[in-house]
């Protein structure tokens, strides 16, 4: 998978990773180590900025931890 930025902008997290890798899908968990089925989509559609796909969600107040599976 190409490797997920993160960081904090306006407020929002913003998440992004190059456009050549179409078709991901952000995924977030409480725990690194979650196991597959605690993994769950963050329901936002990534939208294509600067040759980046990108979407931005609000911080949970607590741990977060992201990663991209292609469905």
């Amino acid at each position: 998978p190409p490797l997920l930025a993160i960081v904090l902008e306006d407020g929002m997290t913003e998440l992004s990773w190059p456009s050549t890798f179409s078709g991901y899908q952000v995924y977030t968990a409480t725990t690194v180590n979650a196991p597959a089925a605690s993994w769950l989509p963050v329901g936002v559609t990534p939208v294509l900025a600067s040759g980046r796909f990108v979407v931005s969600i609000s911080p949970s107040g607590g741990a977060e931890f992201f990663r991209l599976i292609k469905p």
